[in-house]
């Protein structure tokens, strides 16, 4: 008789190298001569020790066994490990597969009948998943096949046996429940997008409060500039100027002082003695009569009928010669 410890590995070596879920049975059988008792409570530890490890995988109970499934956490790594996709099944296939779970065995028929539309390709579909398989003929006319669910069924959906499927009781809460829910997401969804709206107005507005307080900052500070730098344009402009009109004033001070000092020495360096020359060419030539102007002039008087004193008048005008 082994002890608990001692049954823990050797159970999950056989859970282990089983190819798909292993009965508690054919658990039991491998282990010949040890109580049913000891042998259950060694399995219920083992999955309890799995389940608390929190790992990679652990221990399920599903179709009517025991296997190792990995932790639904990892999925997308494994996804990408094995290079699959989402496993997704289509409507029209999980009504079918509903039908089938719940009122098998079923005819192609049957199903029909209770769906409305043809449904051939979308058994041919769930065959080819070997979610569904053809389990006998149904004594009719004809005798038409009849499908039920397989053992993959339970392993993919995680169910026991068929008794853990939902029953309508429970399909109807759980529509409520689904209903309830999404109606409280939509209230949810609802009151975030009127906060994030009103953040978003909030946002705004404080974006253009700042951006005109920003541009009324920048309006003062660029006219206090400007002022200052008017104000040092002006100060040097008139700065230059003041330069430029004492340098001007002190060129022209110099220039008359030297003009005045020319006039007082009756003479320039060389403008004062061209005049000089051409005042005394002057009174040379143009002061002094000659013989002909005299004559000339005393001929006039004459003619006119001038009296002796208009004449004596006029010689007194007219410079002696020599």
């Amino acid at each position: 008789m082994l002890d608990k410890e001692s049954l823990k590995p050797i159970i999950e070596s056989l859970i282990f190298a089983a190819e798909s879920a292993i009965s508690f049975e054919r658990i039991f059988g491998a282990l010949e001569g040890e109580e049913k008792a000891a042998v259950k409570a060694a399995l219920s530890e083992l999955i309890e020790d799995y389940r608390a490890r929190a790992g990679g995988f652990y221990i399920e109970e599903v179709a009517s066994g025991y296997q190792f499934r990995t932790n639904p956490e990892f999925a997308p790594w494994l996804r990408r490990f094995f290079k699959i996709g989402m496993q997704k099944i289509s409507k029209a296939a999980m009504e079918t597969l509903a039908v089938i779970a719940y009122k098998q065995p079923v005819t192609r028929g049957e199903i029909e009948g209770i769906r409305g539309v043809d449904s051939g390709g979308v058994l041919a579909t769930l065959m080819e998943k070997r979610f569904i398989r053809i389990v006998g003929r149904k004594e009719l006319p004809g005798r038409p096949v009849v499908y039920g669910t397989t053992k993959e069924f339970l392993e993919t959906f995680e169910l026991r046996d068929l008794s853990c499927l939902p029953s309508l009781k429970d399909l109807k809460k759980m529509e409520e429940e689904y209903a309830q829910e999404q109606g409280q997401q939509r209230a949810e969804d609802a009151v975030e997008d009127a906060v994030q709206g009103a953040q978003k107005a909030a946002g705004g507005q404080n974006e253009d409060e700042a951006g005109g307080q920003d541009n009324r900052a920048q309006k003062a500070s660029g006219g206090q500039n400007e002022d200052e730098a008017g104000g040092q344009d002006n100060r040097a402009q008139k700065a230059s100027g003041g330069q430029n009109e004492d340098e001007a004033g002190g060129q022209d001070n110099r220039a008359q002082d030297q003009a005045s000092e020319s006039v007082q020495d009756g003479t320039t360096e060389e403008g004062g003695e061209a005049l000089q020359l051409s005042a005394e060419d002057s009174h040379e030539s143009g002061w002094e009569e000659t013989d002909e102007e005299a004559g000339a002039e005393g001929s006039g008087n004459s003619q006119s009928g001038a009296s002796p004193e208009d004449n004596s008048d006029s010689g007194d005008n007219v410079p002696e010669k020599g």
